[in-house]
């Protein structure tokens, strides 16, 4: 069962490999066809829904056969539409073994522009989660760069809010409130419900996607999300996230994103939150009239003009002054407890507490997997954020790896005009700018994917092997007066 990935390189060796586009006919035409995509709506406390989809190992063709018999030529149905063909356990096939571990995603960026993790990862075992951000895309809600998946803040300064947040104090969907990571991990392990015909015999089954354990998984901004959500689950509660493996990113942003040694990043700061929020649109505001909707416009914040917008929300984040604290550019500026995770205290229940006395780092009691280049943007906040996790939880396995790359080039064997050796990229074994559309064309990527250690990461603590398998059918098919069932 550990060479899977060979008896699909044999599966499909016939297959024509063309631009990704689902066309029924009978084969397996493309990497596309080896997922489906389900959109769900999480909720958090407040009611905001958060758009995510789940992408599963699932068939989305068909697969036939053909048999002579006596010159007679039947199609014969190997494999319907809409079967799974991963799972976990081959010893007790049940419904509940077609529940699957789940990667993580959560993004800034639009989750319908991923295109690795979507194709990659159900056929590597896993069942992978995109979610748009609060206020992002297809998600509700009004977007705070960062702030929305972090921890409780309210504790910390309850008379310091966002001047943008039109939200009152009391309000649920007030912003210092939000912690959106966490809850959106605890919804996806033991609520998130997947109803179809999941086991192929006719019956309409409903399942959780997972089976309890979750991964999380992205880089840049979607790495600062892993470290954020982990830093809301208490160490006192069961937690179904198993592993962590955050990439170019950091849990220190007013240390070490927003400023170095004290100097603002003038270029990265301002070039970042102003392209964030001058996506968010003016022409959109006579059409919405809802603070917590799916439609992002500037007048969400009370404004009109964008450019304006982010430049005010800039100076709140880093200059503004108010009446109990620095402005956001001192070391003891009250602000720094919402982004920095070691200026954040807990309580002995792992929950935010200004008069705590634990650090929130004893939360990321998980593994964690940190890649980073020595050339990287946030190199600094990820070695702080290694360091922190791992003397505060000197039992859990971490791995910091450091790499001869910049912010955009991990993985990769050439950086600038240099070109390293090849060995550069087998942390990876993938450049993640690849064209997923012909990989399976290839079955030494396949493999080489299938044995990257970022995927042996996974399968060490996501649940071991993922089992190729073909389902028992419940059809009978006609082959002249007889029948047949396959397999």
């Amino acid at each position: 069962m550990k060479k899977y990935f060979l008896v699909l390189s044999c599966f499909f060796f016939s297959v024509s490999y063309t631009k990704a586009q689902i066309i029924p006919n009978g084969t397996i035409d493309n990497i596309d066809e080896l997922a489906k995509k389900e959109t769900i709506y999480i909720p958090m406390e407040d009611g905001t829904l958060l758009a995510t989809d789940i992408s599963i190992p699932v068939f989305q063709d068909s697969v036939v056969t053909e048999l002579n018999i006596g010159g007679q030529t039947y199609t014969l149905q190997v494999i319907p539409k809409n079967t799974q063909y991963i799972i976990y356990d081959t010893n007790n096939i049940s419904l509940t073994n077609y529940q699957l571990p789940i990667i993580l995603s959560r993004t800034p960026y639009n989750k319908t522009s991923d295109d690795i993790g979507e194709k990659l990862f159900p056929f590597m075992g896993y069942a992978f989660a995109n979610q748009d951000m609060r206020g992002r895309y297809e998600s509700e809600g009004v977007y705070f760069p960062m702030y929305s998946d972090a921890w409780p803040k309210e504790s910390y300064h309850p008379n310091i809010g966002i001047p943008m947040d039109l939200y009152t104090p009391t309000d649920p969907q007030y912003a210092l409130k939000h912690h959106d990571g966490s809850q959106s991990v605890k919804y996806l392990a033991n609520q998130a419900k997947r109803i179809g015909d999941i086991n192929n015999d006719g019956i309409i089954d409903t399942i959780l996607y997972s089976n309890g354990k979750i991964g999380l998984f992205g880089a840049s901004a979607m790495g600062n999300s892993q470290y954020q959500a982990l830093s809301d689950m208490p160490f006192t509660e069961s937690n179904p996230i198993k592993c962590l493996l955050p990439i170019v990113a950091t849990n220190e942003h007013y240390n070490t994103t927003l400023f170095h040694n004290g100097v603002f990043r003038n270029a990265l700061v301002r070039g970042w939150i102003t392209g964030q929020i001058t996506d968010v649109k003016p022409s959109l505001d006579p059409i919405d009239g809802d603070l917590g909707n799916n439609i992002h416009s500037t007048s969400d914040y009370g404004y009109s003009d964008s450019m304006l917008l982010a430049h005010d929300l800039i100076n709140w984040y880093v200059s503004d002054k108010f009446p109990s604290s620095a402005a956001g550019a001192f070391p003891n500026s009250l602000l720094r407890k919402d982004l920095d995770a070691s200026q954040a205290p807990i309580n002995a229940q792992g929950l935010s507490d200004n008069n705590g006395n634990l650090s929130r780092y004893k939360n990321l009691n998980r593994p964690g997997y940190h890649l980073t280049g020595w050339w990287d943007i946030f190199i600094n906040g990820q070695i702080e954020t290694f360091n922190r996790l791992k003397s505060t939880n000197p039992g859990v396995q971490q791995k910091l790896i450091i790499g001869p790359w910049t912010h955009q080039t991990i993985g990769q064997t050439k950086v600038g005009s240099i070109t390293y050796p090849s060995n550069v990229s087998d942390i990876l074994n993938i450049d993640l700018d690849i064209d997923v559309s012909n990989i399976l064309a290839d079955s030494h990527i396949v493999n080489k994917i299938y044995t990257s250690e970022i995927m042996k990461w996974y399968r060490s603590h996501l649940g071991g092997e993922p089992y190729f398998i073909i389902p028992e059918s419940h059809e009978w098919q006609a082959v002249g007066a007889g029948q047949v069932r396959l397999p």
